[in-house]
């Protein structure tokens, strides 16, 4: 079976223009190569965001992305990651004042090993970082979370680990909390409360998120 690509994440409090700058740094730091955008809207029989394929187009550089977007309801942009040759894509919306985004990786990546780490170390820590850079206080990843243009729902992870069955998920999983939703006191008594499979680890991130993450089974924090 095939490894999930989709990674969602809860609504930031943070135009889109100053969310996609925040990770810029982000991306020049990975070697993020800028290859093709296409425009995201709001399909006017389903109501959805759609993605525009016809909208297709070739772009060298972040910047241009913002430019050509600037009227756009959102975008996704393909980019090469020079640093682990491979691609990932990201996906920028509005939501009223506040931006949603969304990761899609190619299938190889969570097998990349880079000098030093362990298989699917790299997205780990990406997926870190990406959560901590855009400012989203969740994020969710695995089989069972469809690809749709549809913020995550802080809430649903909390319920979920409450009531257990976000540990019972089917692997891979990860998944990342802001400590403003769940206190580390009763995150700690829900996972001694609850039998939960070895392979989801749980530590707590640089900035201080809640993690949870079959990814890499190396402790690298």
């Amino acid at each position: 079976m095939s490894m999930p690509k989709w990674f969602r994440f809860s609504v930031i409090p943070a135009p889109l223009d100053e969310v996609f700058e925040s990770t810029a740094a982000l991306r020049e730091a990975h070697v993020f190569k800028a290859r093709d955008m296409a425009r995201l809207s709001w399909g006017e029989d389903s109501g959805q965001l759609e993605f525009q394929t016809d909208s297709i187009q070739t772009i060298r550089k972040d910047s241009e992305a913002l430019e050509v977007a600037c009227d756009w309801d959102g975008f996704a942009v393909a980019y090469n990651i020079l640093s682990i040759r491979a691609t990932i894509y990201m996906h920028f919306w509005k939501q009223e004042s506040s931006t949603c985004v969304a990761l899609e990786i190619d299938g190889q990546v969570p097998y990349i090993k880079v000098t030093g780490m362990a298989e699917g170390e790299w997205l780990e820590r990406f997926a870190i970082e990406y959560t901590e850079a855009c400012g989203a206080s969740s994020c969710a990843y695995g089989r069972d979370w469809p690809i749709e243009f549809v913020a995550l729902e802080p809430e649903q992870l909390v319920g979920e680990l409450r009531s257990g069955k976000l540990l019972k998920r089917p692997l891979p999983g990860f998944y990342m909390l802001s400590q403003a939703l769940l206190g580390k006191e009763e995150l700690a008594t829900l996972l001694l409360g609850q039998e939960r499979d070895s392979r989801l680890r749980y530590f707590r991130t640089p900035a201080g998120y809640h993690a949870l993450s079959s990814l890499c089974q190396r402790s690298w924090w």
